[in-house]
């Protein structure tokens, strides 16, 4: 004879809704004096759907998901692909990204190494480039197997050209003419910008806002963009009493 079975303290409906609940198998096979492996056996068998370890499948009962759907801005793509609203994605795959003619006809000019570099000065890490004139510069090493020990640099105006085609589909020349139609400082507290500033964009239609400082830009983030709770956090630092004129 085989070793008898060991009784459950608690009966199949019950564990089946516990689980189906959230309780965890090991939990529910600590209450049954069970091992969790029995307890996953037998909901299978009664057929239940098994959760994946440390979470459950699909959103959760009364989860409303944060997420919106968005239609790719790719050439002949009509694909849909869910983002969180303060995403500025507007296409599903790198392929799209690249092969659409707006960012194409960005990255044609081949922007890195349009801009060589001369009398670098690496204590200050500066240089001459032959596109921006005086700019800062970033050490960078080659990302190949058998790269050389020789030391690079890249112009950091380069990459941020780089970053807002890829991310903004524009060039530098907007965002430099903005820059200087604001009188180089920040649209919101009129701090003086530097050649490091924020492009501030709608997230929904990823057109470009403004330029702003480092606090205006994460502080209009953390607020969500929403005028209402802005004007709120104005209103009560104003009913407080504790404003930094």
């Amino acid at each position: 004879m085989g070793r008898p079975r060991t009784p459950w303290k608690l009966g199949l409906s019950e564990v089946q809704a516990r689980y189906e609940a959230g309780e965890s198998a090991e939990s529910l096979g600590q209450a049954c004096g069970v091992s969790y492996q029995a307890v996953i056996r037998a909901l299978r068998e009664a057929g239940v759907e098994i959760r994946k370890s440390g979470g459950r499948p699909g959103p959760r009962r009364g989860h409303v998901s944060v997420r919106e759907t968005r239609t790719c801005k790719g050439e002949r793509c009509a694909n849909e692909f869910e983002v969180y609203p303060s995403s500025n994605k507007r296409f599903c795959s790198p392929a799209c990204r690249y092969s659409s003619p707006e960012i194409a006809k960005l990255m044609a000019t081949n922007i890195r190494n349009r801009h060589r570099l001369s009398e670098i000065d690496s204590a200050a890490r500066t240089a001459m480039c032959s596109v921006c004139g005086p700019v800062d510069v970033r050490q960078r090493r080659e990302k190949k197997k058998y790269a050389t020990t020789a030391v690079l640099w890249r112009c950091r105006s380069a990459e941020r050209a780089r970053v807002w085609a890829r991310q903004y589909g524009a060039d530098s020349t907007t965002i430099r003419a903005m820059w200087e139609s604001q009188g180089r400082r920040c649209a919101i507290c009129r701090t003086a910008l530097g050649e490091r500033f924020n492009v501030d964009h709608c997230h929904a239609s990823s057109r470009i806002r403004g330029l702003l400082c480092s606090q205006c830009n994460t502080g209009l983030g953390l607020f969500a963009d929403t005028p209402q709770r802005l004007r709120a956090a104005a209103d009560y630092l104003e009913r407080t009493g504790d404003v930094n004129a």
